[in-house]
This record gives C-alpha cells, sequence and structure tokens, in this order.
C-alpha cells in the first residue's frame, strides 16, 4: 500500500528490472485508505472479456479494502478468490461467466454488489434437454457447477457477507449464503437456478450458518429448490455426535419468489421450501414473503421424522398462492397470519388470524371492497425492531 500511494506521485512511473516504463492511467489507485483496480471508463465492455484459463481466474491477497470494479470474467473455474486477509473487500460491476463459482471469499466484510453471474448457453441447453426428458441436475452435478455467485469453505465461517443488487440466472445453484455467519442477501434477482436458488445450509463440518439474512430478493423460474434450509450430508445422529448443527437463525421476509415449471416438456419444480435441520432449536422465520406457485409443487419439503428439527420453524403474515398446489400437511411448526389460496384449506398454515380460499375467483380486488380482507396482520408479528440488521459498512464514495 505504501509503494502505491509513493507511486502514484512518480512521473517515472514503475520500475522493473532496472528499465522505467510509464504505467496506464487507470488500473490502480489510491484514496481515502481504499485501494481501487478499475477499467478506463471509455472501455466498451461488451467487446472486453479477461480470459483466463487457470483456477481461479482471478486473486485477491492481502489487500484489504480492495475494491475490484468493472471486469468481465469468463471460465471454466472459480472466478474470484479473496484470501482470509482482504477483509472489506468489494467485487462491483463484475460479469462472471461460465464459473463453477463466481466469488470464492475468506474475508470477513466482503461486499458483492451489481454482479451478473450465468452461464451462457444454460437455458437453451436446458430446452433441449427437456425435450428428451433429461435431467439437468445429474449433468450439472457431474461437472462439479454446483457453487453460486459468492461461497466460501473456509472453517470457521467468514463473517458478515453482504451480496446486493446482483443478478444470478441460468446457472446451477445462486448463492451459498450458509457458507457465512453474520451475513445478509437482499436486493438480488434469481432466475433459471436449475438446483437450488439460495442455500442456507453450511454443509462444512465446523460451520453454523449463523444469523442470516435474506430479505427484498426476487426468486423465480424453474428450480429444484428455491431456498434451501437442510442440514445435507449427514444423518441426525452423526450430526449430533460431530457437531454439524446449525445454529440459525435464518430471517427470510419480505421476497417475491415465483415457482414456474413446464408440464408440457416434464419440468416442473419439486418444492419451494427445502427445510430440514436436524437441531430442535434452530430458528428459521418466513415473514412477509408473496410465494406464488404457477405450476404444482410443495410448499415446504417434510418428512414425519424431521418434525423436531422443523419445531422452531415460524410462518408468519405470508401471502401464499398455490392454485395447482399442496400446502403440506401436517404442519409441524407454529404459523400465524398467513394468507393462503390453494386447492385444499390448511387451517394450521394460515392461523388464527389468517385466511385462505380455493379458487383465484374467491379474490376480487378489483372494486376497493376485497371480499377477503385479513385488515392488517396481528401486531407483534413485524421483522422491526429487534430482528437483526446487516452489519454498518463503510465504503469509499462512489
Amino acid at each position: 500500500m505504501k509503494d502505491l500511494q509513493d507511486a502514484r506521485n512518480k512521473t517515472e512511473g514503475y520500475h522493473r528490472g532496472g528499465e522505467y516504463f510509464n504505467g496506464p492511467p487507470y488500473g490502480l489507485a489510491y484514496d481515502d485508505s481504499y485501494l481501487y483496480l478499475k477499467l478506463p471508463d471509455d472501455l466498451d465492455l461488451d467487446d472486453l472479456q479477461l480470459v483466463l484459463s487457470g483456477n481461479p481466474l482471478v486473486k485477491i491477497q492481502n489487500s484489504s479494502g480492495l475494491i475490484f470494479d468493472g471486469f468481465t470474467l469468463q471460465g471454466r473455474s472459480t472466478g474470484i478468490r479473496i484470501d482470509e486477509l482482504s477483509t472489506n473487500a468489494t467485487i462491483r460491476n463484475c460479469i462472471i461467466l461460465g464459473a463453477a463459482y463466481g466469488v470464492m471469499t475468506n474475508a470477513d466484510y466482503t461486499l458483492v454488489e451489481w454482479c451478473e453471474f450465468t452461464v451462457p448457453g444454460l437455458d437453451t441447453f436446458n430446452e433441449e434437454l427437456m425435450k428428451i426428458k433429461t435431467y439437468i441436475y445429474f449433468l450439472m452435478k457431474e461437472r462439479g457447477l454446483e457453487g453460486g455467485l459468492v461461497y466460501s469453505r473456509k472453517v470457521p465461517a467468514p463473517r458478515f457477507l453482504e451480496s446486493r443488487y446482483n443478478y444470478i440466472h441460468s446457472v446451477f445453484d445462486g448463492d451459498g449464503l450458509g457458507q457465512f455467519d453474520d451475513s445478509t442477501i437482499h436486493h438480488n434477482i434469481y432466475h433459471d437456478c436449475f438446483d437450488n436458488a439460495v442455500e442456507f445450509e453450511p454443509n462444512v463440518k465446523g460451520k453454523a450458518g449463523a444469523n442470516l439474512n435474506f430479505y427484498e430478493n426476487k426468486v423465480s423460474g424453474f428450480s429444484r429448490g428455491y431456498l434451501s434450509h437442510q442440514q445435507n450430508g449427514v444423518d441426525r445422529e452423526q450430526a449430533k455426535r460431530e457437531g454439524w448443527l446449525m445454529k440459525g437463525p435464518h430471517y427470510v421476509h419480505h421476497n417475491v419468489i415465483i415457482a414456474d415449471g413446464d408440464v408440457n416438456l416434464g419440468w416442473k419444480p419439486w418444492t419451494i421450501i427445502k427445510s430440514r435441520p436436524w437441531d430442535n432449536h434452530m430458528r428459521i422465520v418466513y415473514a412477509h414473503n408473496l410465494i406464488y406457485g404457477r405450476t404444482k409443487t410443495d410448499l415446504f419439503w417434510y418428512k414425519p421424522d424431521w418434525e423436531s428439527g422443523l419445531a422452531n420453524m415460524t410462518w408468519l403474515s405470508n401471502v401464499i398462492l398455490l392454485p395447482e398446489g399442496v400446502a403440506t400437511e401436517p404442519v409441524p411448526f407454529f404459523a400465524n397470519s398467513n394468507a393462503l389460496l390453494a386447492p385444499s384449506t390448511n387451517p394450521k398454515l394460515t392461523g388464527e388470524d389468517g385466511f385462505y380460499v380455493t379458487a383465484i375467483s374467491d379474490l376480487d380486488y378489483t372494486n376497493n371492497a376485497p371480499q377477503y380482507n385479513p385488515g392488517p396482520f396481528k401486531t407483534g408479528y413485524d421483522i422491526t425492531p429487534d430482528w437483526p440488521r446487516p452489519a454498518a459498512r463503510a465504503y469509499a464514495p462512489e
């Protein structure tokens, strides 16, 4: 950092092997305790790709406060890897194409914003597979594309990840929020994530997936499971014996989740919420979400031997539209103040202060006097002010 500060004021450029050369007017800049890495403003990003064959494509090491801004990366590996010493790194305005993982970070206080993460051509490829009744899930698993825009393998987990304003589409997995603690994802769009859009499960021994917030996102398109809290890879006894239990809490609120499918092509969503934590005291709260299953799907994944793992799950003040779907029975958790549209009613899911209808025609909001008016949801079920908030962050000026 000191060298970069000094070099900013040197007109002779940088010294390499006894020769001086003038550096470009872009790339590295230092200001207000931040190190920037940025492309020139007049460069046409449509004609530029930074294409490398290594893994990862880009390494960020020992660079606390680095801002990596405006690059296009393409390659069959990890896009950007951030080491533990590079705290407060910001990945901004990047397009990451075809990578197994977008950003693999081991550092606390990583910010990923305004990025796009996709696999070009995957939608078209999937459509062709569906025509011959082939399942893309197994194909992608075999090729190791089960990554996401943000992910970590560090134990213990890094903390205070924030992912916001990103567009994640036509990939296998969207994000690995469960690989972090005390972290938040908000204002992202997830579309056509062919396995899970967001995985809250840590899936690694020694990680907790503790205190996670997922709010004001849109999740849509084809998916096997849109949001996943499952304790995967081990059975209940092994989880208890070896300490693989998730801590929670997980707060999922104010999101729009649209489950889609194409029955003619044999494609349908499996379930909207995958919830299989082994820990009886794991808190998962769904509140103020709009969930719409356009095609038949289960609302949540359920098996009787998982009842105790879901005992501390809570559904409050959600609007759930499943005109062809299933509001799973029984409901092994507490629910209240939910509005439900489904072919069959489920009083335990709607709760005492909620309501349900069995046909869309029963919902009439055209005359400003709706037939069903639940009024304000019961007080005390709002998410403020005692719910955790994202950690306060300070960034360089835009």
